[in-house]
């Protein structure tokens, strides 16, 4: 009966705390940009909005300050962390070599149903449709992802997460300024794959870290 009792208790899951869901909802607003770059937080109102105390808000906010969506001045209210150009360029500096490891690692393990899934992927994307736009960026998501999961490196991923967490918001930004920027990325995909199918390693490699490149420099420009 112990043993028993002990093993259900170790399969209960416990509900987060309050601080977690806090810090889960801001995080998912930060990222949508419903709470946009430099955007003045109100505690009340978070507060008051979420039905928790002002504590968890608190918490929340400085687990987000450690990971850079959420700024605290002293003696000023918390903002959201604004995007600018100095925050792309050191970000995607990083995330350059990192993807180009994932695609390294992935190429001798990515499988032909994989390679396939992505071409039907991009290939559902016509850049003359204004509906592609939301399935480019939803597809943008998945790419790398599949990239990130196919090199089978936990600790790659750990690496790679937070910063895409980032780049996930810097591109739902971008995504309000009119352009080519998404349409070229979209290109640079393309370009990726054809390597993928080749099995040609270094050449999508070489491609991807071009695609980041690119896109820093897309972002940059954006931003002025």
């Amino acid at each position: 009966m112990l043993e028993e009792r002990q093993l259900s208790q170790k399969h209960i899951r416990k509900p987060p705390s309050l601080s977690d869901f806090a810090e889960s909802t801001i995080k998912r607003l930060i990222l949508e940009n419903v709470l946009r770059p430099g955007h003045q937080i109100s505690i009340d109102r978070l507060a008051r909005e979420l039905g928790v105390s002002r504590t968890p808000i608190r918490d929340a906010l400085m687990r987000l300050e450690g990971q850079g969506f959420v700024l605290s001045p002293a003696n000023r209210s918390p903002r959201v962390a604004p995007i600018t150009r100095t925050l792309v360029h050191e970000l995607y500096v990083v995330r350059e070599p990192l993807e180009c490891l994932s695609v390294r690692l992935a190429m001798p393990h990515i499988t032909d149903e994989v390679v396939e899934s992505l071409a039907q992927l991009l290939a559902e994307i016509n850049v003359a449709e204004e509906v592609s736009l939301d399935r480019h960026f939803d597809s943008d998501t998945v790419f790398h992802g599949t990239l990130m999961d196919s090199a089978g490196n936990e600790w790659l991923r750990k690496m790679l997460m937070p910063i895409s967490e980032h780049v996930y918001r810097i591109r739902r930004f971008a995504k309000s300024v009119p352009g080519d920027h998404y349409w070229k990325a979209h290109e640079d995909h393309l370009e990726i794959l054809e390597a993928l199918k080749r099995r040609d390693s270094s050449a999508a490699e070489r491609l991807m870290s071009d695609h980041i490149s690119h896109s820093r420099e897309r972002l940059v420009a954006l931003l002025k």
